[in-house]
């Protein structure tokens, strides 16, 4: 008989609100390099914009090659092989396998390799040197114990070259983990010269014949400014939140698609406005009045703005926008959503009038949450749950992604369209084959009127009873039942 393993696809969801366009002044500003290590850095308020998400690397001690994957700051991309950007390296590693991967910054490929430190000499060592005999500089197998690279070799001049560069030794060596200082170079963006910093930790593991190591490469630098907005002056920080030595990036670029078919927007760069940090998330702007990603249009206060950041992140330009405002609405109250469209990433939210302000132009769902706080006229399912409770709910909501091939809708200056999403929510089953011979998984979703996969919902502030599940033949004999589970 097949085993089978079920299951429910979650993740969070999250959104914020959106206002009209004014006519104001444009402004443009000097944004300041503000290097980790700097003593700005240790205000506690500003710990967030040191913050990113990393370039992650892996590389396998268990064989000869190496792992080169899909970056997920990409979306999906696959960078180059690291003989394809270095063309020389140092003649003689200490380490048998050392540590070969190819970064992104400033949108070139940089090359770089990390090694060990030479072991201390031992008896053996001692007693080779007294016959005479050279004592070895090659560490032993790196499968057999756990192989701390802490020396780094990056193309820091971007010349192909790792001989040219100095090496840079880890800060800390602790356990398996080596912590490089912040790594200052300039990156080139059409023959312009900026400087940048950046991290770099690795970690290494060795347990019986797996053995293998991570990197990560964080942005170790932001960009800090003042401009002048409604005749204040407003402090203004931008964050390389995905780590790749630009500041221009916006999330609405790329799209990476789940298992399940929901997507989720690729990295973006991150902007605050007065920032305030009882409201600072380094996940996301929802909610926030302060915080934006990055794209051609932001909403301030309740007019948009055209933004215009270069790659390089030296000076950033706020300019009311010209573009048309329609309006969006959905028939759902207490919605929170996030839309995607060549302008970038914008949030929309229910409000009194049913309608949403958006620019005009092709705009796609990306993320929604729906929280219901008291009965409807016409009830829903979400109402059905609402009631069935026996003392006063918390938070009972529901939320979703959209989907890759969803329709788009076009916004027009002046004129409603609908947005659909939400109920009525279908369930979907597929099964698949496990890697181990005579099972199978089975996975339910919950899909919503414009294709949208659920991946969060809470009843009460409490996830439902997991669904129950029979599983019959073609004569109707049961071969199995039993509940999904959250995964």
């Amino acid at each position: 008989m097949r085993r089978y393993l079920c299951f429910i696809v979650g993740v969070v969801a999250v959104a914020a609100t959106l206002g009209s366009v004014a006519p104001a002044r444009g402004e443009t500003c000097t944004l300041a390099l503000k290097k980790a290590d700097s003593a700005i850095s240790t205000a506690p308020g500003d710990r967030v914009f040191q913050s990113s998400y990393p370039q992650t690397f892996f590389h396998s001690l268990s064989g000869s090659a190496q792992i080169v994957a899909p970056d997920p700051l990409l979306g999906g991309a696959k960078k180059p092989d690291f003989s394809t950007v270095i063309k020389k390296e140092p003649a003689r590693y200490v380490a048998e396998a050392p540590f070969r991967a190819v970064a992104e910054l400033g949108g070139k490929y940089y090359g770089f390799a990390v090694d060990i430190q030479a072991p201390e000499k031992g008896p053996d060592d001692e007693k080779a040197n007294e016959d005479g005999k050279a004592a070895s500089t090659t560490a032993r197998n790196p499968a057999d114990r756990t192989a701390i690279y802490s020396r780094l070799h990056f193309d820091l001049n971007h010349n192909g070259d790792l001989t040219d560069d100095a090496v840079i030794e880890a800060a800390s060596v602790r356990s398996s983990v080596a912590v490089f200082p912040a790594v200052e170079l300039q990156l080139d963006f059409d023959g312009k010269r900026i400087d940048y910093a950046f991290r770099l930790l690795i970690y290494s593991r060795a347990s019986g014949s797996v053995s293998y190591a991570t990197a990560q490469l964080s942005a170790a630098a932001y960009r800090e400014g003042e401009i002048t907005l409604d005749g204040k002056p407003r402090r203004v920080v931008l964050v390389d939140l995905n780590s790749n030595g630009r500041f221009d990036d916006s999330p609405g670029k790329g799209m990476r698609v789940g298992s399940n078919g929901a997507i989720s927007s690729v990295f973006g760069d991150m902007l605050y406005i007065d920032p305030q940090p009882t409201q600072r998330s380094f996940f996301g702007s929802a909610n926030a009045t302060d915080q934006f990603h990055v794209g051609k249009v932001i909403r301030y206060g309740d007019r948009y703005f055209d933004l215009e950041v270069p790659p390089g992140g030296e000076t950033l330009t706020l300019k009311p926008t010209s573009r048309g405002v329609g309006f969006i609405t959905n028939a759902n109250r207490g919605f929170l959503a996030y839309v995607y469209g060549d302008l970038g990433v914008l949030e929309v939210a229910d409000n009194e009038s049913g309608k949403c302000p958006l620019p005009e132009g092709e705009w796609k769902l990306l993320s929604y949450t729906i929280e219901r706080k008291g009965l409807g006229d016409a009830p829903t399912v979400l109402d059905v749950l609402f009631s069935a409770l026996p003392t006063p709910p918390t938070r009972t909501l529901v939320s979703a992604r959209g989907i890759l091939d969803s329709k788009a809708i076009k916004v027009v200056a002046g004129e409603t369209v609908e947005l659909p999403f939400g109920p009525p929510y279908h369930p979907k089953v597929t099964g698949a084959p496990t890697s181990t011979s005579g099972n199978a998984a089975i996975a339910l979703s919950l899909v919503g009127t414009a294709g949208e996969i659920c991946n969060g919902i809470l009843v009460n502030g409490s996830r439902p009873e997991p669904p129950e599940f029979t599983i019959s033949i073609a004569d109707g004999k049961q071969v199995e039942t039993g509940k999904f589970k959250y995964g």
